[in-house]
């Protein structure tokens, strides 16, 4: 029936959430990030309401939307290996690495506690704690972690909640 589908999403949705969530909680636990100086960013940027303008993380074809069956949380965006891949908005970066699965990763937070994510680079050229402007290049395209071809892994986050980048 509709509502047992309904549900069955809602559920698995919210089995979504507490992942992003355990990264972050991860993230903060470990002393990755500093959480005054995330809340600090979040505060002295507070001065819209949503994402603002956002510019396209790199060139190329989205190949993979989100799939919340798979945990599939952002989009995929096939690509050039060593493409440049852009800031989409101004933020704090608040990882930079080698991150399980997605292999060289940057995290980026952004007002009114948006994160965004680029996974799978070749590179990266931003470190923790750097600031960044939209636009700004912060790393290259690429295969790392568990890849099947050169793409970027693309996601938003919003208190947690995933959202999708299209």
């Amino acid at each position: 029936s509709m509502v047992s589908n309904n549900e069955n999403y809602y559920n698995k949705y919210n089995e979504l959430n507490r992942n992003t969530n355990h990264l972050i909680a991860f993230l903060l636990k470990n002393e990755i990030i500093d959480k005054k100086e995330l809340i600090q960013f979040n505060y002295s940027n507070n001065n819209i309401d949503a994402l603002g303008v956002v510019s396209k993380p790199v060139i190329g074809i989205v190949s993979k939307g989100v799939d919340i069956s798979t945990q599939h949380n952002g989009i995929d965006i096939a690509c050039s290996f060593n493409e440049t891949v852009h800031a989409t908005q101004k933020g704090l970066v608040i990882f930079s690495g080698i991150f399980e699965d997605y292999g060289n990763t940057i995290i980026l937070s952004h007002n009114n506690n948006y994160y965004s994510l680029y996974a799978h680079l070749n590179k990266t050229i931003v470190n923790t704690h750097e600031y960044v402007n939209n636009n700004d290049i912060i790393g290259f395209a690429g295969e790392s972690g568990i890849s099947d071809g050169p793409h970027l892994h693309f996601e938003i986050w919003n208190n947690h909640h995933i959202i999708d980048p299209r």
